[in-house]
């Protein structure tokens, strides 16, 4: 394991002291490097030593004023040969001259090796590091490599689509745990119009996440993504029997559609338990030939 001294350069030091309160602190980039000097030089640097990579700012947490702590990726996509990361150099824009150096880290034991991507491809390591950039009350950073999805972006994508979000209580009075679909993006026409419960003829719909409670035999409430429930938009509910629509108040063309359909006869959940809705399961007391199904198994009593 890596240990690295922190130096801040003379730069940075000056660039710290005009920083006044209200100032905005700015990294421009983040670099890796193969080089090492004696550690009474860090100070002088204008530059890391034996640059290699443009690293990656995952994340950024300002602890207080003028405090924050930066998570940084190192990755070894398109790195053709490995190398020992023995500096990291934090760079941020100064007033008056422009980028600058203004923190250096350097290891001082052994240095972590970052393989060549054809020795590891999909190699990732992060680390953390608290930066002090004096009385600045805003930390912003432009470093930007292209192609890239940071872990808090690829966890927020995947949150936006977790049916978390409750949307409408259907009280459908069929006497039985039905199954649910519901589908989005609709623009009703004769749906609406008086010619069913269902979409209009040539409407497009797309399906959703939804996660379902039974709270008895006659009574469900569906849960879907944030974006299709709207929460703190008013609905109204339309239908009956096993078609219904949810419409939004101040919009007149979009829809949702539900479709209940026929009940779990194996294994009825009980009233109160909630499952998230999966295409592909079946439930059986023998496991189906079908590998890509998943097995829900009866045979131990429901």
């Amino acid at each position: 394991m890596a240990v690295y001294q922190y130096a801040y350069t003379k730069k940075g030091l000056a660039l710290m002291a005009k920083l006044h309160v209200g100032a905005e602190f700015s990294i421009t980039r983040i670099l890796s490097g193969a080089g090492k000097v004696d550690t009474a030089e860090l100070e002088n640097l204008t530059g890391v030593c034996e640059p290699k990579q443009t690293l990656l700012l995952d994340d950024c947490l300002m602890l207080d004023r003028g405090v924050a702590r930066l998570d940084v990726l190192v990755s070894n996509r398109e790195l053709t040969e490995s190398y020992p990361l023995n500096q990291v150099g934090i760079y941020a824009q100064d007033p008056d001259e422009g980028e600058i150096l203004y923190l250096i880290l350097q290891e001082t034991l052994a240095a972590d090796v970052i393989p060549a991507e054809a020795q590891a491809p999909g190699y990732v390591t992060s680390f953390e590091i608290t930066i002090i950039f004096g009385n600045a009350e805003k930390l912003t950073a432009i470093i930007d490599p292209a192609g890239w999805a940071t872990r808090k972006w690829v966890l927020q994508q995947i949150e936006k689509w977790h049916p978390t979000c409750e949307l409408i209580t259907i009280p459908h009075n069929l006497s039985y745990h039905p199954g649910i679909e519901v589908f989005g993006g609709l623009e009703w026409g004769a749906g609406m119009g008086g010619a069913g419960n269902g979409p209009a003829g040539g409407t497009a719909m797309e399906q959703l996440p939804i996660k379902a409670i039974w709270e008895d035999k006659n009574t469900l409430t569906l849960y879907t993504t944030q974006a299709a429930a709207r929460p703190g938009v008013e609905k109204q509910l339309h239908g009956g029997g096993h078609e219904w629509t949810v419409t939004f108040e101040g919009d007149e063309l979009s829809s949702l559609y539900i479709l209940l359909t026929g009940g779990l006869q194996s294994g009825q959940p009980p009233s109160g338990s909630a499952i998230v809705h999966t295409g592909n399961m079946v439930f059986c007391a023998t496991p189906p030939q079908d590998a890509s199904l998943i097995w829900g198994d009866t045979s131990k009593g429901a």
